[in-house]
């Protein structure tokens, strides 16, 4: 079949297709105040605050740019108060960071740790996947301009469609949390993801058939060819 093709030629990547610059938070005039970063490589973010209240992190840069091949990113739960919700998604850069989540505003997205729904837009989710808690590493990211998630390694499926290509160049990754103690470290692509390119698209061939079907030969060849055997990297202009 013309995907086994596609895998000879992803096979033949080196292991070294690296990110098109570095990611990190913004954290804009204290409007987040309560919410630190801690500047090492595990890129921790942890809630400091004194109460319960939604603290997010933005990232300085879209998760695609044109420039750069970054279409995908990962957190790993450090820590997470017994009532607390983390949640990771994507947003435009003016998306508030205190007092809400990705996926409340209109135009932002999100997957929360509480319920396992998926939320856009709206402050009501629907039915996604599983949730997350401490020890579990959860990723966001975008291909064929289509918005998904995984969790520890394993693809949770195609969350969102997006319309507009101006639409995947406006997101930005966006992580929140709302108690205090809880804590998230984050990986840009400093270090391999949990996520395996070949368990990746395994589980989009077995249970995201319809995405699959939208890709042309051609480009879903391109995208596999784009890929390391430790990274969703790909480039832009497949998205």
């Amino acid at each position: 079949m013309w995907f086994k093709k596609a895998f000879v030629l992803a096979e033949k990547q080196g292991d070294d297709h690296a990110l098109g610059g570095p990611q990190s938070w913004k954290m804009s005039h204290g409007k987040n105040s309560g919410l630190t970063v801690q500047a090492d490589p595990s890129n921790l973010l942890s809630h400091q605050g004194n109460e319960n209240c939604e603290l997010a992190a933005i990232g300085e840069k879209p998760l695609v740019s044109i420039h750069e091949n970054r279409c995908y990113y990962e957190i790993t739960v450090a820590d997470l108060h017994p009532q607390g919700v983390v949640a990771i998604g994507l947003a435009p850069k003016d998306f508030a960071l205190k007092k809400c989540f990705p996926g409340w505003p209109q135009g932002t997205y999100g997957y929360h740790s509480d319920d396992g729904q998926k939320y856009a837009g709206n402050n009501t989710g629907q039915n996604y996947a599983v949730g997350f808690g401490a020890g579990d590493t959860v990723g966001c990211g975008i291909i064929n301009h289509t918005i998904f998630f995984t969790k520890n390694g394993q693809l949770l499926g195609s969350a969102f469609a997006l319309e507009q290509e101006s639409d995947v160049r406006r997101l930005y990754p966006v992580v929140a949390m709302d108690y205090p103690s809880s804590a998230v470290t984050c990986n840009f692509g400093d270090k391999p993801f949990a996520a395996d390119r070949f368990v990746l698209f395994n589980s989009l061939i077995k249970e995201a058939g319809a995405l699959i079907e939208l890709l042309p030969n051609e480009l879903f060849a391109m995208i596999l060819s784009k890929l390391d055997v430790k990274s969703l990297c790909m480039s832009s202009t497949v998205c």
